[in-house]
């Protein structure tokens, strides 16, 4: 397989061609090439421009073949990926919006997503949105993105994610996999209290302080302290020593602030898990300073011993 570039000064296309054979060419002779049915594997555009160039997005969402567009200044990327027989969207992002949709190879962490980059609502997002949906129907694939005031719903197939003022949280299959509070003292009111999937995964957080705690099928994990046993308190606290008093107080104010909006019965888990959690990282401070002692006082009688 053969990778061919054409650079120019605000951009530039490579591209891919097994049965084709390729001469020199233009941008403008590439491009009417492939609209008139040249066999190309893949096309990447790299789009340096201020300001979009609709003629080459244009192009690369008219082409129907796999590749990326990107333009940096704009922060603006279109993926799009083969998928059996269908060429569709992998995944678009304008500014601080991201939409994407499950492929053959790839799936979507919105887990991560939701966690390290869509940050929550404001009208800067909810002007980006605007426009990722926009290119999405201009495209011609069809999305459901709800957009208001004081929210923004994205559904795809089993997948639901909604970004607000105050949280953002995201469900599939009807399970909750990420709840996220902006700050501590969050109030979110719910309709309905959240239900966690204690028999799957899910991550809850407060973005504040970037405090998270991770579950996986009954492994508790916070700042790569593991408890993987409730019943027997089984851990892995070779890095609890690490997690100072501040960090501590933040997991309790995350467990209390999430505990506001969720069931009952996921409330006493949650406490269940924070008690034996603490009296772990009490035993493991407690025997920290015992050994601080210990040290203190062997320096000192060699000390005594010399003088």
């Amino acid at each position: 397989m053969e990778i061919i570039r054409i650079n120019e000064e605000d951009y530039e296309i490579s591209f891919s061609t097994k049965n084709e054979k390729v001469y020199e060419m233009t941008a403008e002779e590439f491009m009417e090439e492939v609209l008139d049915g040249c066999n190309v594997d893949f096309i990447n555009i790299t789009d340096k421009s201020s300001i979009i160039n609709t003629e080459l997005l244009s192009f690369f969402l008219g082409a129907g073949k796999e590749g990326t567009y990107e333009n940096r200044q704009n922060n603006f990327e279109i993926k799009i990926q083969k998928y059996q027989d269908d060429i569709k969207i992998e995944s678009i992002k304008y500014g601080n919006a991201f939409y994407g949709e499950e492929t053959e190879y790839e799936t979507v962490d919105w887990n991560s997503i939701l966690s390290d980059d869509v940050p929550f609502l404001n009208d800067k997002l909810i002007k980006n949105y605007k426009k990722l949906k926009k290119i999405l129907e201009i495209a011609g694939y069809g999305s459901q993105i709800n957009i208001s005031a004081d929210k923004i719903e994205i559904i795809i197939k089993e997948n639901t994610v909604i970004i607000a003022p105050e949280y953002k949280i995201w469900e599939c299959c009807n399970s909750v996999k990420t709840f996220i509070l902006k700050k501590f003292d969050t109030e979110t009111n719910p309709e309905t209290k959240i239900e966690l999937p204690f028999d799957e995964k899910f991550r809850i957080g407060v973005a504040e302080t970037g405090t998270y705690l991770d579950y996986d099928c009954g492994i508790w994990e916070y700042r790569e302290v593991v408890l993987f046993d409730l019943e027997r308190n089984v851990a892995f606290l070779d890095k609890m020593e690490n997690i100072s008093e501040t960090e501590m107080d933040e997991l309790e104010k995350l467990i209390k602030a999430v505990s506001s909006n969720v069931q009952e019965e996921d409330v006493k888990k949650l406490k269940k898990f924070l008690n034996i959690f603490k009296g772990k990282w009490k035993e493991k401070q407690n025997e920290k300073r015992r050994k601080k002692t210990e040290i203190i006082k062997s320096e000192l009688d060699k000390m005594l011993i010399e003088f």
